[in-house]
Order: C-alpha cells, then sequence, then structure tokens
C-alpha cells in the first residue's frame, strides 16, 4: 500500500463489539480475495455479480485490486487477519456517477460491516480521493457529487433500517 493511501487505513468498531480493520486494498491482496470470494455462499455471489461467479479470473482479480483512488477505490475490512467484507466504487466513464459495491461474509452481516465501508468510501469521495491531491481531489469531488449524495441517502437508509441515529450521517 502506498503511503499516501495508508491515511484512509483505520482500526474500527463493529456492531457487536469487534474490533476490525479497514484498509485500502492493494495487487497483494489478490489470493486473499479469491479465497474470500470461493468460500461466500452461491446466492451472496449472485447478489453482488448478478451471475453465477463461483471464482475470479486472473484479469478480475487484478482489476479489483489494481485502483488508482481516483477512478477507482476498493477497501477490505479485516478481523484477526482475515478477509470478512470489502467494498469498491468505480466511477462510469464519461458520467458523474459512479458504482458502488459491496459484500460481506456470511457470518458477519448484520454488525454494520457495509454502513462502515460505505462511510468510508464517502470520506475519500468528499475528502478528494487522493490525500496530498486537492486540486485534482477538489474537481473528483465535485464530479463525484452525484455519487456521493446517492452514497449518503443510501448510507441513511441502511441506519433507518437497522434502527440506528441518522444524525451521524455523512453530508
Amino acid at each position: 500500500m502506498s503511503e499516501r493511501h495508508d491515511a484512509w487505513a483505520a482500526s474500527v468498531v463493529l456492531g457487536d463489539g469487534e474490533a476490525a480493520y479497514i484498509r485500502p486494498i492493494t495487487p497483494d491482496d489478490q489470493p486473499l480475495l479469491l479465497a474470500f470470494h470461493e468460500r461466500q455462499p452461491r446466492e451472496n455471489l449472485y447478489r453482488r455479480f448478478f451471475s453465477s461467479k463461483p471464482t475470479l479470473s486472473d484479469k478480475e482479480l487484478a482489476h479489483f485490486t489494481t485502483v488508482d483512488f481516483r477512478d477507482r477505490v476498493a477497501l477490505v475490512l479485516e478481523l484477526r487477519g482475515e478477509f470478512i467484507a470489502w467494498a469498491s466504487y468505480e466511477r462510469w466513464q464519461d458520467r458523474p456517477d459512479a458504482e458502488v459495491a459491496f459484500m460481506v461474509d456470511d457470518v458477519h452481516q448484520g454488525k454494520g460491516i457495509a454502513t462502515l465501508l460505505l462511510e468510508h468510501l464517502a470520506a475519500i469521495v468528499r475528502l478528494g480521493c487522493d490525500v496530498g491531491h486537492e486540486v485534482s481531489g477538489a474537481g473528483m469531488a465535485e464530479t463525484l457529487k452525484p455519487a456521493l449524495d446517492d452514497v449518503v441517502m443510501l448510507a441513511s437508509a441502511l441506519r433507518l433500517r437497522a434502527g440506528a441515529d441518522v444524525r451521524g450521517a455523512a453530508r
């Protein structure tokens, strides 16, 4: 992980009180991402990829783990050194919005993990995507404003559905 992206790594507390670690994904994570993917139930894979996808190709692994923190960002959440979730956004080419996707290990669902990852993705967009690149970052944050608005609305909806207080939602 590059030093400038280290700023996005953080220890977090899950809904069940366990401590976990969110960090940017790196190309070195390909074997861990593949192992995470292959242990997921078929139904979860279908909900994430909209098709049956029992494994990931080398090309897909490279795509998911090589991010530029401008048009593409991906984060992983680790618990005791094991991937238990990942989330990403990828800006659509020639459009002012982005696709946001999540996958949380079955046994860890219901702990607020997707919400935590969503809040971190939203912060990356809001703060300019890349620490130390204020000019391009400010432009990117403005470009991705519609996507950020959608992310904030989704985060609020997730909190409402979970019965949480939304006053602290990202704005």
